[in-house]
Order: C-alpha cells, then sequence, then structure tokens
C-alpha cells in the first residue's frame, strides 16, 4: 500500500520550520524453550481499499482516549513563501501503539507485573481474555502512524523519529511476555525501527545496517499512507515522543505525535524474565533464554 521512493536529488530539508510543535538486545539465563509464533489467519483481512477508508474515517472522526491524536493538522508555508499557486495543505496525522490498520507479522514484548503463569490465566480464553494491547510495550514496541492530507497535491514525508524525553533504570520486578501480533488491515505499512537506548535514536528502514536507504512517503488526500515503527529498548523505562518532518510547497515542517496527548513508555528486556506463547490460541507462556532478546523479537 505504501509508496516508497527515495528523496529528490538535493537537500530539500533545509531551513526547517519548526513551529508546529504540537534493535542486539541482550538478556541472561540458560534455558531455551523458544515458542515459533505461526501468524493467525485473520490478520489478512481488508482489502487496501477498505484500510485506506478506515484511515481516513479514523481520522476525520479522530480516536479515543489513549491512542494518538492528529497534532499536525493546520500547518500553512511561513510567511515570505513564494509557494502561492495552490492553498496550503494540512498533515492529518496520529500515532498510537500498533495495529488497527496495518498487517505487521511480528512476535514484540509486553510488561507484566505480576508472574508467567498469572498472565497465561488472564490471557486465556477462559480467563479474564485480557487484551496485550493494555499492556506497556517491553524490549520491543511497535507504533502505528496514519498519514493523509487534506488535498490531492503530495506531500513527502519523511521517516518517523523517537525524541527520548526520560530515562530511569529499568523495573526489576515482573516479566515481559513476547506475544504474536498482527493488525486488521489489509495492506503492508512502511516499516522502521529505532533504538531509544541511544541518547538521539537514528530511524533505519527495517533490515537496513544503516539509514542511508530510508524511505520517504508521499501522501496525498487520496493515497493515505500508514507507517510502523519498531522501538527497541534494553536498559531504561524511557519516554519519547515520535518527529515527522513533512515537505510542503517547498516549505518543511515538523511536529511531534503523543500517545494520546502522554509521552509513549516502554520499558526494556534487561533485567526482566522473558516468556514467549500465546495463550490466547491456547499455547501456555514458556521461558526463553539464552540468546539475545532480538533472537525472540525480531522486526520484520
Amino acid at each position: 500500500m505504501s509508496k516508497r521512493r527515495e528523496p529528490p536529488s538535493g537537500d530539500h530539508f533545509d531551513n526547517r520550520d519548526n513551529t508546529h510543535h504540537g534493535p542486539t538486545h541482550t538478556g541472561s539465563g540458560d534455558q531455551t524453550n523458544f515458542f515459533l509464533a505461526v501468524p493467525r489467519w485473520w490478520i489478512y483481512g481488508l482489502s487496501s481499499v477498505v484500510v485506506a477508508a478506515a484511515i481516513t474515517v479514523a481520522i476525520l472522526f479522530r480516536s479515543g482516549p489513549g491512542t494518538g491524536v492528529p497534532v499536525a493538522k493546520g500547518s500553512t508555508s511561513p510567511k515570505g513563501s513564494t509557494s502561492s499557486q495552490h492553498a496550503a495543505e494540512d498533515l492529518e496525522t496520529q500515532a498510537s501503539w500498533c495495529c488497527k490498520f496495518a498487517t505487521v507479522l511480528a512476535s514484540t514484548g509486553f510488561y507484566w507485573p505480576g508472574t508467567s503463569a498469572t498472565l497465561t490465566t488472564a490471557l486465556a480464553p477462559t480467563g479474564t481474555a485480557l487484551d496485550p494491547a493494555t499492556l506497556m510495550p517491553a524490549g520491543l514496541g511497535l507504533i502505528e502512524i496514519l498519514l493523509q492530507t487534506s488535498g490531492t497535491e503530495p506531500i513527502m514525508v519523511e521517516p518517523p523519529k523517537a525524541i527520548v524525553r526520560t530515562r530511569s533504570p529499568n523495573l526489576r520486578d515482573g516479566v515481559v511476555a513476547i506475544l504474536p501480533r498482527g493488525g486488521q488491515g489489509g495492506g503492508a505499512a512502511a516499516q522502521f525501527e529505532a533504538d531509544v537506548d541511544d541518547t538521539a535514536p537514528v530511524t533505519r528502514p527495517v533490515g537496513s545496517a544503516n539509514a542511508q536507504g530510508a524511505n520517504y512517503q508521499y501522501v496525498s488526500a487520496n493515497s493515505p499512507e500508514v507507517m510502523t515503527l519498531f522501538v527497541a529498548d534494553t536498559h531504561y523505562d524511557c519516554s519519547f515522543d515520535v518527529q515527522l518532518t513533512w515537505l510542503e510547497q517547498g516549505v518543511t515542517h515538523t511536529a511531534l505525535l503523543t500517545n494520546g496527548g502522554r509521552h509513549f513508555r516502554m520499558v526494556g528486556s534487561e533485567g526482566l524474565l522473558w516468556y514467549a506463547g500465546d495463550p490466547r490460541l491456547g499455547a501456555p507462556l514458556a521461558r526463553v533464554a539464552g540468546k539475545p532478546f532480538s533472537y525472540y523479537a525480531q522486526a520484520k
């Protein structure tokens, strides 16, 4: 569904207008019992056309508490701009923990303050049917970013960046559950990754060794897009925001996306026991260890 292109030649991101502010992981343990999750059939649901319509509805009608909110709407060219052939367009966007619209075949981590046994019970269909989306991400989290504009003129959007706000020592009580996840959408998103262990996290395309192959998204009202950002965390209890930069009629704009008005928060994998499985499908959580955390929870 995403239109991935390399940026045009030359630096089109000088003189930025910032007036619109609004993963190898290591672990411990000597027992390995790795659960290979099998993607569920239902994640291949809606067609990309339906996904595009759903994105439009989600952005226009906004999301409920705890999800991303459109904070970049209403951007305009600064005074003195010579770009006057078209009316300025709004970039309508929101960010939230994944996933509602994108199809993602990956396993990520979730923090649970209790034991693996109590979490297995809570996740089992016969239990409280706990939704993992309500848990705090741990080790590897995933953010979904919806993009659309108010007009038909394409806007070029840079890969998202994680802006670290706070760091504190990682939690020591509780466990990390590595669970398979997939979205309800029918199209693949542009996938990026960043590590908030770094003071200034660098965004890379998933699987890329560096940021040189960064993919830029061309977005318009007729072509909404979805980006996903895998966020890795080993050492810290960390909070951060997501920064978007886009080029519209030759003018660069920047905005910050939050998690429903709050910073995104996740904890690291270090110092916690890791378990994998899927009690929702009858597979109890089993201890995994002996390899880096990224072996069990990989951005794909």
